[in-house]
């Protein structure tokens, strides 16, 4: 298939990480991992390929940190330690007993209270979920309780059964590191970090089935020891549209799309998923669907644009020129808003947003409301439904949207942004490449009543109503994958 210079520029990158896993010298390193680690070594070359795919500055094309000299040294005294430490285990046996609990579902990577609360309804399908977080939440939901398995780096390292030595390992690592000016350190840190985190944690608890939010935080580490723990199935959902600097090297076995089409970009992106269901949007159902409505509080726009988190994921979208394309979109919002002065134009960012400074730069003048903070308890949605006309240059919202049969446009100046479009042909309908095409939807669809119909709407995201019970019926029938 013949892709854009986009789409190449990442699939090239992902080559590159699997040509710097290929070195002859770190195969052999990584073999004595295997042997010591009782892990396959297919399990930690695809692990490595996950951890450089998220380092990678798509910016100046390399991997962040990879032959940086700072670093270098830090990751190697950080192996170090842990080298000395798993040696140290060998003098402290560790003696006491581990009772396991058994549960019948468990949700990894909980990192705040809004993202447990998107888990909390499927306590209600199954008899006993338990959230593996740094943190305790909010432990009752409709009558079940919801039980927290908490950690943290000190229970990891010192309540662990593990211990071995890696001492040959580190400085083989150090020699081949300094051999080919590449910090491998980097690699097996992270690798050592999941090996005892998982062991601790599946010795301590265990089910059937384990699910997580972030489809860009698979670990095929984890998947490996839960399975060897006794777990039958690991899964995550859709919780962004899968674009290209997010998407590269997911192993999963089940992934719970938004659609039919939204997750076809796996495999191109080096990925591997055993089993595609759709179910629609977890974040939706939690926020909308579960929830009253409270339009009432929800001021009457005309134009909404929903703006995304661009400052923390900064050099994820420097590919490129996605970040004019990006910039220009404001453009087209302030250009409207002065045109039109009569027309209630609106950007609404995420609760999360953080200040953009050359978006608001380039938004001085315009004739439009920017909200920040939700009204009510829908959050972005009801800015969504009370909305006229409504657009955005990427966020997942769109698909949203188009499922709920309402229509959504990306704006893309000159057709550039390809990240957000890869082997997804439905939604170039969606797509308004030019300020005039885009004023003139506008204005059709709010004086004209000129507005498109959105055929398919399960081809961008199925109706957020039951995703936790589709979740469990999936994944209960499944019981087992191959």
């Amino acid at each position: 298939m013949k892709y854009s210079k986009l789409v190449n520029k990442v699939l090239e990158l992902n080559k590159y990480i699997k040509f710097s896993t290929n070195d002859k010298d770190l195969q052999v390193i990584l073999q004595k991992y295997s042997n010591k680690t009782e892990i396959p070594k297919d399990i930690l070359i695809n692990e490595a390929h996950q951890i450089l795919s998220r380092k990678i500055n798509y910016k100046e094309n390399k991997i962040d940190i990879f032959d940086n000299r700072i670093f270098f040294l830090k990751n190697s005294i950080n192996f170090l330690i842990l080298t000395l430490i798993l040696i140290l285990k060998f003098l402290i046996p560790f003696k006491k007993k581990i009772e396991k609990k058994k549960y019948s579902i468990l949700v990894d990577g909980i990192l705040s209270k809004g993202e447990s609360e998107r888990f909390y309804h499927l306590s209600t399908f199954f008899e006993k979920i338990c959230l593996i977080s740094k943190s305790n939440y909010q432990k009752n939901y409709m009558g079940k309780h919801i039980d927290y398995f908490s950690y943290n780096i000190f229970k990891i390292f010192l309540f662990n059964k593990k211990k071995h030595n890696f001492f040959l390992i580190f400085f083989q690592l150090l020699f081949i590191s300094l051999k080919n000016k590449k910090d491998y350190f980097l690699i097996f840190n992270e690798i050592t970090y999941k090996y005892l985190k998982y062991n601790f944690i599946f010795d301590r608890i265990i089910s059937s089935y384990l699910i997580q939010e972030k489809f860009y935080d698979t670990s095929c580490i984890k998947n490996y020891i839960f399975k060897t723990k006794g777990g039958l199935i690991t899964s995550c959902v859709q919780k962004n549209i899968l674009e290209l600097s997010l998407s590269n090297f997911i192993f999963i076995d089940v992934f719970f799309s938004l659609s039919e089409k939204s997750a076809e970009v796996i495999s191109i992106l080096s990925g591997k998923v055993k089993k595609v269901i759709p179910v629609g949007s977890l974040f939706m159902e939690q926020a909308w669907h579960l929830k009253s409505k409270d339009l009432k509080i929800i001021p009457d726009y005309d134009l909404l644009y929903v703006g995304i988190n661009y400052i923390d994921r900064k050099k994820k979208f420097e590919i490129l020129d996605t970040t004019s394309n990006l910039y220009e979109t404001f453009d087209w919002i302030k250009k409207i808003s002065i045109k039109f002065p009569k027309i209630r134009v609106a950007i609404k960012h995420h609760d999360n947003y953080l200040l953009d400074k050359t978006e608001a730069k380039l938004l001085q003048g315009a004739n439009l409301k920017i909200d920040k903070n939700s009204l009510g308890k829908n959050k972005s949605y009801s800015y969504t439904f009370k909305s006229k006309f409504i657009c955005t240059w990427g966020s997942t919202m769109a698909l949203e949207m188009l499922g709920e049969g309402k229509p959504c446009y990306f704006l893309d100046p000159r057709n550039l942004n390809d990240q957000f479009f890869i082997d997804y042909p439905e939604l170039n309908k969606w797509r308004i490449s030019s300020y005039e095409e885009f004023e003139s939807k506008v204005l059709g669809q709010l004086y004209e009543n000129n507005g498109e119909f959105v055929k398919d709407p399960k081809n961008y995201c199925f109706k957020s109503n039951t995703v936790s019970e589709l979740i469990y019926e999936n994944l209960t029938r499944l019981r087992n994958i191959k």
